[in-house]
């Protein structure tokens, strides 16, 4: 399970057991500094936000970008292994924000996740299934955030949802395509400026 970050302005260690990765949040300010630092983004909303989580399949060939405890469950019951945070999204509606989507191929294996109605109807198109709303992200970009990109490999016909620079050389050097900015979300190192909860 992911456990409840609720400490500013000192060193936190976050264990992912149930996925086996470790995440380490390291603030590392010194006693008199605080969130109120001029390095630190305001972000609205803050105690609604949720990490945006990948996890990959061996098995499948199959990447899984999920923010839902439903979607991240359902990965590792089917054996998939975490990977990285991507970014941080919203669990709930709030003003500029749109709705991101999982969906799911039985034919191909697939998990897809995508915001735009363009790509959704993409997926629909294809023969997925719309399965959850994962969560809402920013349709335009803000100080401090990260763009969500969808990634395409035609051999695994795999999507992959990456908001991350070592997500997107990872896609790249497997040989997958760029194809669509589905929206925004808030960097990891965020999270280093206030509390933050991880579900």
């Amino acid at each position: 399970m992911f456990k409840r970050i609720t400490e500013v302005g000192k060193r936190v260690l976050v264990s992912l057991t149930a996925i086996g990765l470790i995440a380490i949040s390291t603030v590392g300010l010194p006693a008199q500094a605080s969130a109120q630092s001029s390095s630190c983004t305001y972000i609205p909303y803050k105690d609604d936000l949720v990490p945006l989580v990948s996890l990959w399949s061996q098995d499948r060939l199959d990447n899984l970008t999920a923010a839902t405890l439903e979607s991240k469950q359902g990965g590792w019951d089917a054996g998939y292994e975490g990977i990285r945070y991507e970014g941080w999204i919203y669990a709930n509606p709030h003003p500029g924000t749109i709705p991101l989507f999982s969906f799911w191929s039985q034919g191909n294996l697939d998990n897809l996740t995508v915001a735009t109605p363009e790509s959704q109807k993409s997926a629909l198109d294809a023969g997925y299934t719309m399965t959850r709303l994962e969560g809402w992200v920013l349709a335009k970009p803000s100080e401090g955030t990260t763009a969500l990109l969808s990634y395409w490999s035609e051999d695994r016909t795999d999507q992959y949802l990456v908001g991350t620079g070592t997500g997107q050389k990872g896609a790249i050097d497997a040989g997958y395509v760029e194809y669509n900015l589905e929206g925004y979300a808030y960097m990891d190192s965020t999270a280093e400026c206030g509390s933050v909860r991880i579900d």
